[in-house]
């Protein structure tokens, strides 16, 4: 019963609707065409519901982040993951990557910077208490402040 509560706390839709969901999620997975679903007695107006909400689950947008070297130092290898893991090689410093799209993201992830053989990184325990970013476009600012390995810090902005 707990993962049932979890799951209408997080996702903000009643347990009927979560059951239809899985129904319909379940059925595409089983190869079932659309049409087919159309034409069984179980698919009700709650499974309908449910395919509209299928539908518009990341209509509120994505988050795009970019990374910025604001260390003296190049980068030799950027490695990141803030919900999707991304790589660069030779960020020079002021340099900002192109952004990248995620479907979650959080203010903060994994990082590792690799300057010749010295390994900066910042390991996040977890996310527990944190909200995740909204939709829009955002800068991770990077910077030395010390030796390898905890040396390196990062604070994300909102770009406009």
């Amino acid at each position: 019963m707990l993962h049932r509560d979890i799951g209408v706390a997080l996702c903000g839709v009643s347990w009927r609707e979560m059951t239809a969901l899985a129904f319909v999620l379940r059925a595409f997975e089983s190869g079932t065409s659309f049409a087919r679903l159309l034409r069984m007695r179980a698919f009700t107006r709650r499974a309908m519901a449910a395919m509209a909400l299928l539908a518009c689950v990341g209509c509120g947008g994505t988050v795009e982040v970019r990374f910025e070297n604001a260390s003296q130092q190049t980068f030799d290898l950027l490695q990141v993951d803030f919900g999707r893991a991304a790589e660069f090689e030779g960020l020079r410093p002021g340099e900002v990557t192109e952004y990248q799209e995620f479907d979650d993201a959080y203010s903060f992830g994994f990082v590792r910077a690799v300057i010749g053989t010295q390994k900066h990184i910042i390991q996040p325990i977890d996310f527990v208490g944190e909200e995740q970013l909204d939709p829009g476009k955002y800068t991770h600012v990077l910077r030395l402040d010390g030796p390898a390995p905890d040396g390196l810090s990062g604070v994300t902005r909102a770009d406009d």
